[in-house]
């Protein structure tokens, strides 16, 4: 090979290394669809706060809930899977989203985390809310709220409107399709991405510490279970905590002023629920490390710079800045 084919070899590399670049730069410049995703469910929650008033009249609050969750999650996700062709085959789709079925020794665990969770989130209320306003019910999103039952059975279409459905509609989005979509950045990358989402959410900003809390719990169930089922569960329980007990709690902080009792007993609940959650963690990475089993991602090392970087990149993306402008328009018009 004389030098003139040197030459020509140098130079196509270097033509080929240029065109690679700019490919690289439409790709960055391309906004995941990850972030599209979160974006058009928070432009459907947007359009039922701009109806609430016509579709609680045309269908009443329960059924106007049911669909609110089934148009801003259930659809978007499964036709993100459907358009990334995510689900090639139903087993594949059920393992990547791990919807494996809770086990007996589940059971204790997913109580310990409820406690655990409610009582948390009860403490970071108090420090971020100052409690809840007196007579202040349960709301979805900053758009359907909750504030009392007409007769003794009406518990049963709240239950199922407000805790039930939110549960598996949320869990499937946040944990699910949204988890699995950022994954390739590593394991605590994605959950810090999903658990900011899944805060913002809320729509509302003095949430926001203790849905990160929730978000980030839930991640360590479903590392520990692998199952999305038990997420659901311990999130149902929370959310049924929310509608008929945290209220009243709250209430009771504020109209008694005994906030040194209260405060001892909640963090007697999180000492215990705490200890009891540990020791199940403690117990299942045994026996996973009895059975050769693989450890859960959370035990993934990972650079804290490389994270927060990552998880920057994750949100300067035009999608989610057009989010974040909606989440203003969301409290200019409330």
């Amino acid at each position: 090979m004389d030098d003139n084919d040197v030459e020509v070899l140098e130079a196509e590399e270097k033509r080929t290394d240029e065109g690679n670049g700019k490919n690289n730069k439409k790709k960055i410049q391309k906004p995941a669809p990850a972030s599209v995703l979160m974006l058009v469910s928070a432009v459907l929650i947007l359009l039922f706060r701009l109806t609430i008033r016509y579709i609680s009249d045309r269908l009443g609050g329960y059924a106007g809930v049911a669909l609110l969750e089934i148009l801003i999650f259930l659809i978007p996700g499964y036709l993100y899977l459907r358009l990334t062709g995510f689900n090639k085959s139903s087993k594949t789709l059920g393992n990547e989203l791990r919807i494996n079925r809770i086990k007996a020794e589940h059971i204790f665990m997913i109580i310990a985390a409820a406690v655990f969770m409610m009582s948390v989130t009860l403490i970071l209320d108090i420090i971020f809310r100052g409690g809840y306003s007196a007579g202040e019910g349960f709301s979805l999103y900053s758009t359907f709220s909750l504030s009392g039952f007409d007769a003794p059975y009406a518990f049963i279409f709240p239950v199922i409107s407000f805790a039930l459905l939110p549960a598996v509609c949320e869990e499937f989005m946040f944990r699910g399709v949204l988890f699995n979509s950022y994954a390739k950045h590593g394991w605590s990358c994605a959950v810090l991405t999903c658990s900011v989402f899944f805060a913002l959410f809320a729509f509302d900003p003095s949430l926001i510490p203790s849905s990160i809390f929730v978000s980030v719990l839930l991640f360590f169930l479903l590392s520990v279970t692998n199952s999305l089922p038990v997420c659901m569960v311990v999130h149902f329980i929370y959310n049924i905590y929310g509608i008929f007990i945290r209220t009243n709690v709250s209430n009771y902080f504020l109209s008694s002023g005994n906030v040194v009792l209260l405060i001892l007993i909640i963090v007697f609940f999180i000492l215990l629920s705490g200890a009891a959650l540990c020791a199940e963690f403690s117990r299942k990475f045994k026996n996973m490390a009895k059975n050769k089993e693989e450890p859960p991602e959370l035990f993934e090392k990972s650079d804290f710079r490389k994270v927060i970087g990552q998880t920057v990149k994750n949100f300067w993306d035009p999608a989610v800045l057009i989010f974040f402008g909606l989440y203003i328009v969301f409290y200019a018009i409330d």
